[in-house]
Formats: structure tokens, sequence, C-alpha cells
């Protein structure tokens, strides 16, 4: 059985990791802010109105904010059980939130990919609300019964958890799932893309070749994170909560930006961009020309129209 100078040790210990990852992912966040301000300035706030604006605004902000605040609780001289407990329950639901509005751009961008299929559209949507049911009510109990506490060791106080169910890795699965889903959509649409490449040029070539290639990287960093996450959770179900939270959150939220400005910075630096309304296809000879209203716009080739 372990000393009590072994459990204030181990104690100590996570206390710090604890701390150093959640500077860690908010350093990353306010990093990618910075390196990032430019293209925004450039390439969202003085574009029109739109879904995607918006959308980008909000991911961009509530993850900068919730790094900070995430970051204050953990430093803060004075905690009490209250606020430790509220804490533990916005960080869950900032989760949450963050990944939502990061899956709902990608499903955005599927759905521009396949030209505004409404079938592969009812697909991605249907499990989408699979998969955020199943992860939100898991994450639902799991919140309703946690107990936070605060605590001073080593003159450094700090939150802890009472109740973490060795059962709540399964929160997860439904994630990773849905992004196994989406990655096959993007990659079979690639696939598809490389058959009409060697026949016919089409002016929607390179967005096309964006949007597959940072789905794709995105698909991997956020697999990869969510995948280490469960792990992480199987292993240490306890002392390390707020590891993957905050990780994941902040994962989610920079892939997400960096989608959008991508795709928007390669709609700035062509000239001959030809916008239309996001529920019309104009087709001229083998081409088709499409708008998606979030991304402002989107060039694109139908294989359909080739044959």
């Amino acid at each position: 059985m372990a000393s009590t100078e072994e459990m204030l040790r181990t104690a100590v210990q996570t206390a710090q990791i604890n701390r150093f990852t959640s500077v860690a992912a908010g350093t990353l966040i306010v990093l990618d802010h910075l390196i990032t301000l430019d293209q925004e300035i450039e390439l969202i706030w003085r574009s029109s109105n739109g879904s995607g604006k918006w959308l980008f605004i909000v991911n961009r902000y509530y993850g900068l904010i919730a790094a900070i605040f995430n970051n204050y609780a953990l430093f803060v001289p004075r905690l009490t059980d209250s606020f430790c407990r509220r804490w533990y329950q916005w960080q869950g639901c900032s989760g949450i939130i963050l990944y939502l509005i990061a899956e709902l751009i990608l499903q955005l961008r599927l759905f521009a990919l396949y030209h505004l299929n409404r079938k592969v559209l009812a697909v991605i949507i249907v499990s989408f609300v699979v998969a955020a049911t199943s992860s939100g009510t898991l994450m639902g109990i799991v919140l309703r019964e946690l107990s936070g506490y605060a605590v001073v060791l080593v003159d450094t106080p700090v939150c802890a958890a009472k109740w973490v169910p060795r059962y709540f890795y399964v929160f997860w699965i439904p994630i990773l799932a849905f992004e196994t889903l989406l990655c096959g959509l993007a990659v079979y649409r690639g696939f598809q893309n490389m058959r009409f490449k060697s026949s016919f040029y089409y002016s929607g070539k390179e967005i096309v070749d964006v949007l597959l290639r940072d789905s794709v990287v995105y698909f991997i960093v956020l697999f990869t994170t969510y995948a280490v996450n469960m792990v992480l959770f199987l292993v240490e179900p306890g002392t390390l909560i707020e590891v993957p939270i905050v990780f994941a959150a902040a994962m989610s939220c920079i892939m997400s930006n960096r989608l959008l400005l991508s795709i928007r910075q390669t709609v700035h630096d062509r000239d001959d961009v030809m916008l239309v309304s996001p529920h019309t296809a104009y087709r001229t000879g083998p081409f088709i020309t499409t708008r998606v209203e979030f991304m402002e716009m989107e060039e694109m080739e139908s294989p359909e129209s080739l044959r």
C-alpha cells in the first residue's frame, strides 16, 4: 500500500502534468491565432457576412476564450469545491461545443466535394446526430455525477475529481467512428477525382485538390488525437482527466480554422473566380461551377458532366 508521502508526490506530479498540458494546449491556440491573424483579417473580416464567416469567428474566439479561462482555473490562487465542480462541467461542455463546430465545418466541406449531393448530406447528418447524441449523452451522465473538490498540494490549490468512471473511454468511440466515415468519403471522392484529371482540364481542380488534401490532413490529426485520448482514459481514467479534453478541444479548434482559411486563401489567389448561387450549378460545355455559401465560393467540375 502506497505511503502518504508517495500519494502526495503522485498528486503533485499529476497536478503539474495537468497544468503543463493546459498551458501547452493554450499556447498552441494562441500561437496559431497570431500566425494566421493576417489571413483572418484579409479573408474573414473583410469578407461578406455568411455562415462560414460566423462559424469561423465563433470557433476561433470561443476556443481562445476557453483556453484562457482553462489556464486561469488551473493557476487561480484560491479555489472552492463549487468552482471546481462547475469548472469540470464547463470544460466538458466546451470540448463538446468545439467538436460540434469543427465537425459542422468539415461536413459542409464534404458536401461541397460531392457537389451538393443531398443523399451524401443525409448520410453525413444522420451519422453525425448519432455520434454526437451518443457521446453527448455519456458526457452529460458523467458530468452530472462528477464531483470536483479543491485541495492544496504544497501550497498550491488544485481541482480534483472524485468520480470518473472507467467506461468513460467509450465517449471517444462514436467520435472515432464518425471521423472514419468522413475520411472514407473524402478518400473515395479523391479517387473519383483522379479518374477525370487525365482526360479533361477543369477550372476547379486546384480548389478540389486543396479540399481533399486538407480533409485528409484533418482526419489524420484529429483521429490520432482522439485515439490517444481514448487510450489515455483506459490507462488513467481519473488522474489525467484534463489532458485529453484540452488537447482535443485545441486541435479541433485549430484544424477546423485552418481548413476554412486554406480554402479561402486558394480562392482569394485566383483572379478568374466566378461566384454563383449556392443552390445553382452553371454548366458550360464539360464544366460545372458551384458556390457553397459558408465558404464564400467553391468552383468545381462535375465528373458526371464529362460523360
